[in-house]
């Protein structure tokens, strides 16, 4: 065999294995890159469930427009209740 044919397969066989490397390189990258999405994905899972949790309680906590409305128009009788009988007793004391 001539020097330039076990050069050339020196070469060819340097180039297969700079492939090999790069290849394997690029798939271990690969697998890191799964990895993290996969780690990413579960936060977010995790986030839109306690995201979810978070509104029912807010939601459960809070009052709708109409409740809020027929407990002030309750305050509002209320207190004009008190004032009634304010009246009542203030014209019942000045009239003694």
């Amino acid at each position: 065999m001539e020097t330039s044919a076990l050069i050339a397969i020196l070469l060819t066989s340097i180039g297969g294995m700079a492939t090999a490397i790069v290849m394997y390189l690029l798939a271990q990258k690969d697998a890191r890159q799964a990895e993290q999405i996969k780690d990413l994905y579960d936060k977010h899972s995790e986030d839109s469930e306690r995201l979810q949790k978070l509104e029912l309680t807010v939601a459960s906590n809070n009052y709708t427009k109409d409740e809020v409305n027929a407990m002030m128009l309750d305050l509002k009788a209320y207190i004009a209740g008190l004032f009634e009988n304010f009246k009542a007793l203030i014209d019942e004391r000045t009239k003694k």
